[in-house]
């Protein structure tokens, strides 16, 4: 299987290329640049292609690609997503059509979007399951749940397999140092551990998370990049 990761380099696409070149996919790692200090995790990729996935340039580069299936990992973080609704979109939205449009262009069988929890709204109890209504209160969630819907179009227009995975609260040590994921609460706390030697939550201790380590998340994404394409349609899955 040939596989191209979109966001190669960040937190949870550089772990993902990791996995799935350590299970014998051949990966095709689209990324803005090249971390430092990547030689060893650049030797298990199929090939890189750089570039910025707001300009044409890139997109024109990839459409002589074969893969089979996509992964699509790029967002702006929470923070971000909030400051500036035109790059946001512009970030958050646009490219992810593209790339959809990319995928059918070559002959992708299959792309997984990574949405996030997000899209559910702040307010909820109790269980949330993929029915569980989208109440979407931020930018970041409202542009994952519009990445959601773009993907649904494709899977119903041109039959390209579509997965939108909602991943909840992931944690775990990154491939890079210059991955952005120190603000997640697991990985804050573990740093704040190490360097202050003390623990304090950044809230009133009272919300609940369902936490999920990067290894995990990158394992569940394999899987549905090989589950038999009859039982998929474009659907919506929670990754918890």
């Amino acid at each position: 299987m040939k596989v191209i990761v979109f966001g190669a380099s960040g937190y949870l696409g550089a772990k993902l290329c990791e996995h799935l070149s350590d299970s014998g996919v051949e990966v095709i790692a689209v990324l803005r640049s090249l971390p430092p200090g990547s030689g060893a995790w650049q030797a298990k990729l199929s090939s890189i292609v750089t570039g910025d996935v707001t300009q044409d340039s890139l997109f024109a580069n990839l459409r002589n690609c074969i893969a089979d299936a996509i992964v699509y990992t790029v967002s702006l973080n929470h923070t971000e997503s909030e400051k500036d609704i035109t790059r946001t979109l512009a970030v958050n939205v646009a490219p992810t059509w593209r790339a959809l449009d990319l995928a059918r262009r070559i002959g992708a069988s299959r792309f997984v979007y990574l949405s996030a929890q997000q899209v559910y709204g702040r307010e909820y109890t109790g269980k949330i399951t993929e029915q569980s209504p989208s109440k979407a209160a931020n930018f970041y969630g409202l542009t994952h749940l519009l990445g959601e819907k773009i993907a649904n179009h494709y899977d119903q227009a041109d039959g390209l397999r579509c997965i939108s995975l909602r991943i909840s609260s992931g944690y775990g040590k990154p491939v890079f140092k210059t991955n952005d994921c120190w603000t997640l609460v697991v990985n804050d706390l573990c740093r704040m551990a190490i360097e202050r030697q003390e623990l304090r939550l950044k809230g009133t201790g009272r919300d609940e998370r369902d936490f999920i380590h990067l290894d995990d998340i990158a394992r569940g994404i394999r899987h549905f990049l090989t589950v038999p394409a009859d039982r998929l349609r474009g659907e919506v899955f929670n990754l918890g």
